[in-house]
């Protein structure tokens, strides 16, 4: 009598470790479902997928937006014609001038040209304040002017003291 009362503990013991294995067996089973459906069915259509995917554009979830396009690929490529470079080019260029280039990404390309004040530092004011913020000046030309400051209207540049008086053109970009 006394062994039949401890194979009955063991035996509960036994279920009930059994019990917690099952437990855990659904519980994976049921959190591991859907993505192993999806890995399944991605793997199975991957060839299909890849046509489908080649055709989208554009994708937006919320505030995010992605866009896709083939021009891209072509001109990493080097696939590009003249009349698709100049069609490119015109969906990108908002408006442009002598003066300025307005991008579709609100990239704001300014053109200058400045004479040289040599041994001084002069404050420029760019005919355009960027709305946001002023990225980068560029000096063309073969001068030793620096750029010591720049803020979204204006930018400071030094001259050398050694430098003769010249004109030369700047590009300032910003957004």
């Amino acid at each position: 009598m006394v062994v039949s009362s401890h194979r009955n503990r063991r035996d509960k013991g036994n279920l009930t470790l059994d019990k917690a294995i099952m437990d855990f067996i659904s519980a994976l089973t049921g959190h591991l479902a859907w993505p192993l459906l999806v890995l399944f069915l991605v793997l199975m259509f991957r060839d299909n997928l890849k046509r489908l995917l080649r055709h989208i554009t554009s994708f937006k979830h919320g505030e995010t937006e992605l866009t896709f396009a083939e021009q891209s690929e072509q001109k990493l490529t080097g696939g590009l014609t003249g009349a698709k470079k100049n069609d490119i080019k015109f969906q990108q260029v908002v408006t442009t001038n002598e003066y300025y280039t307005l991008y579709a990404n609100g990239t704001l390309v300014q053109r200058m040209s400045v004479t040289s004040r040599p041994g001084e530092t002069v404050m420029l004011v760019f005919p355009i304040t960027f709305p946001n913020e002023a990225t980068a000046v560029q000096v063309v030309g073969s001068t030793g002017a620096r750029v010591i400051e720049i803020t979204p209207s204006n930018c400071k540049i030094a001259y050398p003291h050694n430098e003769t008086q010249q004109t030369f053109k700047l590009l300032i970009s910003g957004v």
